[in-house]
């Protein structure tokens, strides 16, 4: 789990690791949506995911010393992803999908709303807390997706709910 305290490889690494578990969230979620709006919501989430991981691992191996070039797949199959972006742990996450009876996607949408705005104060508290002004940009930047992946839950749910 991130602090804000660690250098930006380590951040970046971290926060890697958390949004492949946020993205593996999204496409589990995707499979369970009943609505094919709500689905193609997630959908759009778990592939926004997927941009950030390209992001941080092109700043990833831009900044390491090591500068093994292995492609995006062989370094995403070697990466663990325990959390998603809020903090929980992804079989936390999806413990909480499954025991909601879900009526219609509005119970999903907001347990998603619920994990985007745990994720974006993680990124605020990282971005005002490191030490490392780079971190700081990339945490801020981080941020400032969730918020718009929060924009894109609440148009769903006033067009679901």
């Amino acid at each position: 789990m991130l602090t804000g305290k660690e250098s930006l490889l380590e951040a970046l690494s971290e926060a890697l690791s958390m949004e492949k578990g946020t993205r593996e969230f999204y496409d589990y979620a995707s499979q369970k949506a009943i609505y094919d709006k709500t689905r193609e919501t997630f959908e759009k989430l778990r592939d926004w995911e997927d941009s950030h991981m390209h992001y941080l691992l092109y700043l990833y191996q831009a900044l390491s010393d090591e500068r093994d070039m292995i492609t995006y797949e062989e370094y995403l199959e070697k990466l663990p992803a325990h959390e998603i972006e809020s903090g929980i742990s992804i079989k936390t996450a999806r413990e909480l999908f499954e025991k909601r009876d879900f009526i219609d996607d509005t119970e999903a949408i907001r347990l998603a709303l619920e994990i985007e705005g745990k994720a974006f104060n993680l990124y605020r508290e990282f971005s005002e807390d490191a030490t490392d002004s780079n971190a700081q940009v990339v945490f801020q930047h981080m941020k400032e997706q969730e918020a718009q992946h929060i924009n894109e839950l609440k148009n769903l749910k006033m067009m679901v709910g």
